[in-house]
Order: structure tokens, then C-alpha cells, then sequence
């Protein structure tokens, strides 16, 4: 049971004891100004009885500690109770009440960290020490004394005290100086009367307005490693716990605020000292992220560990952002449910919108991270950004952190969280970030603090991170399970994972990962099949809505319980087939006709050819099984399309013939491909022979890709090219080693023209086509080059344009260069040459 005490009281009882386990005194830190500013003036205000604390307590919250031979060692709230002990000491100071007895009292605090704090401590509680203070800068006094040695300065918790008894000089934002010291607080007050009262009030049980509960952690049977944990964060106050405090501080000042009896209750619930928030933080949840605790990082010279074993805060602290961030991404207006508290911009990954709220701009890190830093150096600043919701935290923010972290707990006991098979980098719990030495990496935060790197989330796992938080966001009447889970999160990744044919996710702007999130909240996390059962396709065709319909389409064919010839359930088979290859969970192309309409009778005959055609475990370079890595399949593919086809598949689409895995994955799901898709799938080849004459150029083109070695050529020489307009032709682009699609009258000539000679880099095997946008070639020992421009130039002897003129502006005056509009045929073009080798030699001449 926690027991309500004043400081004083408890000092009386009890010694205080900072374990040399714990951190230094860090309050007193430079940087923390705004903290001792915010601590010390409620601190004041709850001494002269000043709102908030005109008519009630100022509870310090809870701390925590093994207590043992009326001596405590705290566990949790060592930063305090050292607060409250400077106070009581300058009150005594400024008082004349630092006499011999209550200087017995106040030695029974002390820090076991260092001798020199622990000395520095004593010393303060001499009285003689101070039988020459004259009230006046008091830490100039402390520092001028022969029993203050000058190298107790570089004691960290001493110069801490220091700084938190004097503040700094820092100014604020308006120029005007941080009063964050316990003398520069108190330094109007010079009379001794009213340091006496305030030392009569703080000594008085029944009249100290600040007052904390003392939990005895023996009372819950938890061992040492608990212990050992919450101390392990590493020697500074970190950005965790002062937002930990702050955010228990804002629960008790919302408790003891509450009108209403039902969220009173509430909040007293979530303040429990058994089962409440502050007690979670310490002991359960401490547990989920002790297990990716920090490994620390090795010394120059990789002996043994240097520092920073052990941490949790920073990853604790990063999951806390990442669940701010999601409810307020997917709160509402309480006057309008129908709205989203958060406005969104256009929609594309460039939209700033979003960024106009202050909370979303700093719990997405917007204005301070590169790319790949996402939210992984957010410093703690304090509570203002968290209040998302017209300046306040939501109850049920709480009560829903409190649901998904217990049942989580809960679950993690004897399960794990499913992975991806094909993103294996998202973490629901962060981890510490390791380098090729397996050692923690060091990096500054946004206030340039010395923090261990955190695994990052991207937009893509902000929504698996929320589908997480729904699945456990319930009450104790739904049981997890880990086949509910497999099977949730499995439909998660599977809706949520397209890509482009660049590669690239499709969901990559807020407003896609709201669209998902909308979806998604309407599901039932723990019966997902059912639920998907239930819902109405949609309409749209975007990559998210494609997966969306799938989904649906799967879970009707598991539910149903159809009986398959070979045993297997179809939960089973979709699942395999999900998980091969490139697919990413979108499989749809096995079980729709040529019409894109679902038809699982061909499912098993399309899964096998699957199979054959694509590795199991695809490379960055190819998703091909050895057998097919060539255009074979590309060109059978290509056979089955119509001229609208090849419009919509292939027109301006980039990089579209290769074998990687992007590009069939472009190519399997594309709604316009489905014809082809669903031939190739069944082993069906097409010879569209009629197009080979047609007059439609897209017909044509389809011929010449589907039945010669153009695209073996392009497969092996340009993979990384696409089909657009350039310089008035129609090419496989890019340009300088592209081909013309629609050059037949020059490629025709240069290749049936037997004086002609093309260099070798241009021919293209078994084909008249020609590779390069512009073709050198040879006639009658002369050189030549046919232009993008359907122009020929002469070319010297090094393959550089001769000069006819080199003062001249003009392209005709100053090169020697003809138009080949009026050739018609093999005779003209040789004609044409031979009069220009003529006037180029008579010009050499």
C-alpha cells in the first residue's frame, strides 16, 4: 500500500540513501532550465498557497524503492526527493533553523554514487560551515569555503546542486532571464520571518502542502532485477523521464481536477498503486522493452564495454511518441466525429498541411529530421506538444495506452509478434540500432544530447504499428490468441505493402496511411476473415483498393470451407502463395480470369507454372528461376496484348523490360494486364501474326516485341528503359542507347543497302532495327552518321563531324549535313552520298 508523507516527515523516520547504482543528480543540468523553472515555481506556489494549489496538495506522485532497516534506496524519484532536499535545506539556511538538530535530520540523506557527493552532502549539514552566510549568493559562499575542495566542481551531481541552488543566466526566447534556481526563486523574499514560515510549513505534517506516496516495492514481491533495470538507463535524466514525470504529474493534477465522478474514477483507476500507470511503467512494461535492452558500446580499443549498457529509455521513449502520434493521427473532433482532429494536405509526399499542427510537426520530427531519421531524435522539451487535443491529453488516450501495453505484456509472455517475410525491419518495441561490430551506435538528439540510435518506422509501419495497438486495444472479456494474430497481421502487411514499378511504396503521403487506417479500423482485429467477409468491395483503383477488394475475395474463398483434393485448406495454400516470391501478400493474379473477374477453379494450374517461373526467394536483379532469365517470358506475355493493352501496360511506363521483381510485380497486379496474365499463367503462348502488317503502330510494335530479338537485346543492353516520344520518333528510351520503334525508313536503308557498312555497336541481332539514337556507318571508305533528325553527316576520320565552316551559325553552313526527306530508296541514299563524298573532297583539295 502507498503511504502519503511530506518530506520532512519521512527524513524524520527514515534515511534516504541514492544507491550507487543510480544516475547522478541531473535536474540541476545544464539544458534543463525550463524544468527547474516549471518544478521550483510549483514548488512556491504550493508554499504560499498560489493556484493551482490554493485549495489542495501538491502530489509528487510516486516513489518507488526497497526499503530495509528504515532505510530507503529509491528505485523511482531520486531527481525529486534530492529537489526537495535542497529546499529543505535552504528554507533552513534563510531561516536560521540550521542548527545541530535539524541538521541530524537532514544528514540522513545521501548520495553513495561518489565520496565527493556524499562529502558535499555532509558538509552542507555542518552548521558551523555557515556561521558566516550573509544571505546573499549563496553558492559564491559554498565555493569560497576551505572545505569545498575545487575539484568537487567536476562531480556531476555537485555541480548539478550548485546549479539547481543558484539557476543560470540563460534567457528565454523574449530575452528575459530563466529563473530555474532555488535562490534566485526566493531571492525577493530577504526576510528571516518568512523563511521561518515557510520552514514551520514544510516541517508541519498536517500543514506541507507537498507531500508524495512512499511505495515499498517489498510489498509486491518483485526481485532485484527490477531494480536492476530501472537503473539501468545510463547516468543522465533523460528525455524519457522527465516526460514519464510529467506525464504522471498531468494524470494527478487531471485526477484531482475531474468534475464528473465517472472520470474522476477513471483517473483514480489509472493512478492505482497496484495496477495504475505509474506502477506499469516500472515494473510490467519496464519488461517489455528490457528485453531490447542496449548492449552497449565497446572502447576505442573494443575491450570490454565502454558505457550505455543496459538503456531502455531511449526506445521506451520512442514507442511513447509513435503511440502519441498515432492516436492523434486517427483522433476526431468531439463536436464532429464525422472529422479527423488532424486536417491532411493534397495528398502527395510533398503536402505540408499536416505539419501546421504543432503536435503532428514535432512527433513526426518534421522540421529537424533527414529523411532516414524519421522520429528517432525527438528531445523531450515537455508536455505542451503531447496535448493534442485542444490542449489537453485525452482520458482514453490513457486508458487505451494502459489496454494495448497490458495485453500486450500479457501476450508476450508466450508469444511473439509474427514477422514479415518480405519488410523484417519493423519493430513494434524500437530496438537499439547496431553497427557492423555489433555494438550500439551514438548519436545526438535534436538538443544535441548524447542519445543511442533507435529503429526507425516509416510510413508504411506507422499503419502496422496502429493495426498492433488495435488488435490489443481491448478489455479483458477478448482473448488473444496467436493464430487471430498471424492471421491480422497477415491481412495488415498484405493490404499495405504495393509498390510501383519504380519500386517504391505506394503508400508513401499521410493521406494514404489515413486511407489505409480508415479501412483498416473497420475490421475485426480478433475474426479478420469474417470481418473481410462482410465488407463492401471499393470502388476506386488504387493500389491500396485493389489489395482491399483482394482481401475480401481471399477471405470469402477461406470462409466458405470449400474441401480441396489434396487436403490442404485454403487458409493454407493463399498463405504459401502470399509468401513466395515477390507477390508481398497480393496474389489476386491466381485467381482472376482474363476479364480480371474472380475464378478460383484455375488457382492450383496457375500456383504451379508460379512456381516454375519465379524464385522462391527472388535477388534485387532477378525474380526468375534460371530457366527464364531471358525475354522468353516477357515476350509471351507481351504476345496476348491488344493495341490498348500495350497503350496502357507499356506506354511511358518505366522501366518495364527487365525480370526484376518490382517489374513483374508491375506487370502480375496491373487491372489492364490481366488478359495476358492470366494466359501466361496457364502456360498459353499467342502468335499475333495479323499484326505483323497491321497499320495501327501499337499492333506493330506488340509483333516485333513478341516474335523477334528486339527485347532479348533490350533485356541484356538496356533493362532499365521504357517506351516514350523522343525527338519526333517513338523509342525505347533512354535516348543515347535507346531504340527507335518507328525509324523504319533508316534502319530499312542503312541495313539493305549493301555498300553500307553500320558500325557493330548499333546492329541488333535478327532484326532490322537499330540500337542508338544516332546510327554511325561507313560508304565508299568515308564515314557517316544518321542523325536523331533524320539528317546525314559527314564524319572525319576519328568518327568527329567534319567542318565545312567553323565561323559559320547554321547547322548546314557549318557542317557538312544533309536532309534525307526526299530519299525514297537504297539508289537515292547512295546517290546522295556520293555527291557529298564529292564536295567534301573537293574541299579537302
Amino acid at each position: 500500500m502507498a503511504n502519503k508523507t511530506t518530506f520532512w516527515s519521512f527524513l524524520k523516520n527514515n534515511y534516504i540513501e541514492i544507491p550507487i547504482i543510480q544516475r547522478d543528480y541531473a535536474q540541476g543540468r545544464l539544458g534543463k532550465e525550463n524544468l527547474r523553472k516549471n518544478f521550483l515555481g510549483d514548488l512556491k506556489r504550493a508554499l504560499d498557497k498560489e493556484p493551482p494549489y490554493k485549495d489542495t496538495e501538491m502530489k509528487l506522485d510516486f516513489i518507488y524503492g526497497t526499503t530495509e532497516n528504515e532505510r530507503l534506496n529509491p528505485l523511482d524519484g531520486q531527481q525529486r526527493l534530492t529537489t526537495l532536499w535542497l529546499l529543505h535545506w535552504y528554507i533552513a539556511l534563510r531561516a536560521d533553523m540550521l542548527n545541530e538538530d535539524n541538521c541530524a535530520i537532514l544528514k540522513k540523506f545521501t548520495y553513495e554514487t561518489r565520496i565527493t557527493s556524499r562529502e558535499f552532502c555532509r558538509n552542507l549539514c555542518i552548521p558551523k560551515n555557515f556561521e558566516n552566510f550573509c544571505s546573499s549568493d549563496i553558492v559564491g559562499f559554498i565555493t569560497k569555503q576551505t572545505w569545498f575542495y575545487s575539484a568537487w566542481k567536476q562531480d556531476p551531481t555537485i555541480q548539478s546542486m550548485l546549479r539547481m541552488l543558484s539557476g543560470t543566466k540563460i534567457s528565454d526566447k523574449k530575452g528575459e532571464d530563466i529563473t530555474d534556481g532555488i535562490d534566485e526563486l526566493f531571492d525577493d523574499d530577504k526576510c528571516v520571518d518568512t523563511f521561518v514560515a515557510y520552514w514551520n510549513i514544510l516541517t508541519d505534517n498536517t500543514l506541507c502542502p507537498i507531500v508524495f506516496y512512499n511505495l515499498p516495492l517489498h510489498n509486491f514481491g518483485l526481485t532485484d532485477d527490477l531494480y536492476i533495470k530501472m537503473n539501468a538507463r545510463g547516468k543522465q535524466l533523460t528525455s524519457f523521464e522527465n516526460f514519464k514525470a510529467d506525464l504522471i504529474g498531468y494524470m494527478t493534477k487531471c485526477s484531482e481536477e475531474a468534475f464528473e465522478d465517472k472520470q474522476k474514477s477513471q483517473w483514480e483507476l489509472l493512478l492505482d498503486t497496484r495496477k495504475g500507470l505509474p506502477i506499469k511503467f516500472d515494473t510490467d512494461w519496464t519488461d517489455i522493452f528490457w528485453a531490447n535492452r542496449s548492449c552497449g558500446i565497446k572502447d576505442k580499443n573494443g575491450k570490454g564495454i565502454k558505457s550505455k549498457s543496459n538503456h531502455i529509455d531511449e526506445i521506451f521513449f520512442a514507442f511513447l511518441n509513435r503511440f502519441f502520434w498515432n492516436e492523434l493521427f486517427i483522433a476526431r473532433k468531439s463536436d464532429n466525429p464525422s472529422q479527423f482532429l488532424l486536417d491532411m494536405g493534397k495528398g502527395d509526399e510533398n503536402s505540408v498541411q499536416e505539419n501546421e499542427n504543432a503536435s503532428y510537426r514535432y512527433l513526426n520530427d518534421s522540421a529537424n529530421r533527414n529523411p532516414n531519421d524519421y522520429d528517432t531524435k525527438i528531445a523531450y522539451q515537455g508536455l505542451d506538444e503531447y496535448k493534442y487535443d485542444n490542449g489537453v491529453i485525452p482520458i482514453e488516450f490513457f486508458l487505451k495506452l494502459q489496454r494495448v501495453l497490458n495485453n500486450y505484456y500479457r501476450f508476450s509472455q508466450n508469444c511473439t509478434l509474427p514477422t514479415c517475410p518480405w519488410d523484417s525491419s519493423f519493430r513494434f518495441i524500437p530496438q537499439y540500432v547496431k553497427d557492423e561490430n555489433s555494438d550500439n551506435i551514438e548519436i545526438n538528439n535534436n538538443a544535441n544530447e548524447k542519445i543511442l540510435k533507435v529503429s526507425t518506422l516509416n510510413q508504411v509501419q506507422r499503419i502496422v504499428f496502429f493495426a498492433i495497438c488495435k488488435y490489443f486495444d481491448h478489455d479483458d472479456t477478448v482473448e488473444d490468441s496467436m493464430d487471430s494474430m498471424k492471421r491480422w497481421i497477415r491481412v495488415i502487411w498484405n493490404l499495405i505493402s504495393g509498390e510501383g514499378e519504380d519500386g517504391h511504396p505506394q503508400i508513401r503521403s499521410s493521406v494514404a496511411i489515413r486511407t489505409a487506417i480508415e479501412h483498416i479500423e473497420r475490421l475485426d482485429a480478433h475474426d479478420v476473415y469474417n470481418s473481410l467477409n462482410c465488407m463492401p468491395f471499393d470502388e476506386r483503383t488504387s493500389d491500396f483498393s485493389n489489395r482491399w477488394n483482394e482481401e475480401i475475395n481471399k477471405a470469402k474463398q477461406i470462409v466458405c470451407q470449400e474441401v480441396r483434393s489434396d487436403g490442404k485448406t485454403w487458409e493454407e495454400v493463399i498463405t504459401e502463395a502470399e509468401q513466395y516470391a515477390f507477390f508481398r501478400g497480393s496474389i489476386r493474379f491466381l485467381f482472376q480470369d482474363e476479364n480480371g473477374q474472380v475464378d478460383w477453379r484455375r488457382f492450383d494450374e496457375k500456383w504451379k507454372h508460379a512456381k516454375n517461373f519465379f524464385l522462391q526467394m527472388p535477388t534485387q536483379a532477378t525474380a526468375m528461376q534460371e530457366r527464364y532469365r531471358n525475354a522468353d517470358l516477357l515476350k509471351s506475355m507481351m504476345s496476348w496484348f491488344t493495341s490498348e493493352a500495350f497503350q496502357k501496360v507499356l506506354w511511358w511506363k518505366h522501366k518495364t523490360f527487365n525480370n526484376k521483381p518490382e517489374t513483374w510485380l508491375y506487370y502480375i497486379l496491373n487491372n489492364d494486364n490481366c488478359k495476358a496474365i492470366h494466359h501466361l499463367m496457364l502456360g498459353e503462348t499467342n502468335t499475333p501474326d495479323t499484326f505483323e502488317k497491321s497499320f495501327d503502330f501499337n499492333e506493330r510494335t506488340v509483333y516485333i516485341l513478341a516474335t523477334t530479338s528486339l527485347l532479348d537485346f533490350v533485356i541484356t543492353h538496356i533493362p532499365s528503359s521504357w517506351i516514350r516520344n523522343y525527338h519526333n520518333h517513338i523509342a525505347i528510351f533512354p535516348s543515347g542507347k535507346g531504340v527507335f520503334l518507328n525509324a523504319e525508313k533508316r534502319d530499312g536503308l542503312l541495313s539493305s543497302t549493301e555498300q553500307i557498312g553500320i558500325r557493330e555497336e548499333h546492329i541488333i541481332p535478327e532484326t532490322t532495327l537499330l540500337y542508338g539514337s544516332d546510327i554511325n556507318f561507313t560508304f565508299n571508305n568515308h564515314n557517316f552518321q544518321w542523325y536523331r533528325n533524320d539528317f546525314v553527316y559527314i564524319m572525319d576520320e576519328y568518327w568527329n563531324y567534319a567542318i565545312k565552316d567553323e565561323k559559320a551559325q547554321e547547322e548546314m553552313d557549318k557542317y557538312y549535313c544533309r536532309s534525307t526527306r526526299d530519299i525514297q530508296d537504297s539508289t537515292g541514299l547512295i546517290q546522295m552520298l556520293t555527291e557529298f563524298i564529292n564536295i567534301y573532297s573537293n574541299k579537302l583539295l
